[in-house]
């Protein structure tokens, strides 16, 4: 059996990791966003606002609080458009952790009307 090489270039990928209020992408909030690129240092952190919860579940797990997130806005498409354009998102393979970080994107984008 052959394997596939996959290239570990540095200018082929981007980490994206997120930080949640749970597991279920459409009841609980997306709390942050983090995107990293390696052949360029290039790093991304955002705090995201509540829209679907009362509070923060996850402190313990994420140390994210209410406090931090307290006057955050959510994105924009023009900064969203920034965030592709700045890491590649279009021409890079996305490493996250499985499907969760995923679903928490698509849905957040869905909620507030972004493409990409």
């Amino acid at each position: 059996m052959a394997l596939e090489r996959i290239s570990t270039s540095p200018c082929d990928y981007v980490v994206l990791d997120v930080e949640t209020n749970g597991l279920r992408s459409k009841e609980h909030d997306l709390l942050s966003i983090s995107v990293y690129k390696p052949d360029d240092g290039k790093e991304y952190n955002r705090f995201l606002p509540l829209d679907l919860n009362d509070g923060v579940y996850t402190t313990y797990i994420n140390g994210i609080t209410k406090r931090d997130l307290k006057g955050k806005s959510h994105l924009t498409q023009a900064e969203a458009d920034e965030l592709f354009d700045t890491f590649e998102l279009d021409r890079r393979t996305i490493l996250h952790y499985g499907g969760l970080d995923e679903r928490f994107i698509r849905d957040y984008f869905d909620r507030h009307h972004l493409l990409g």
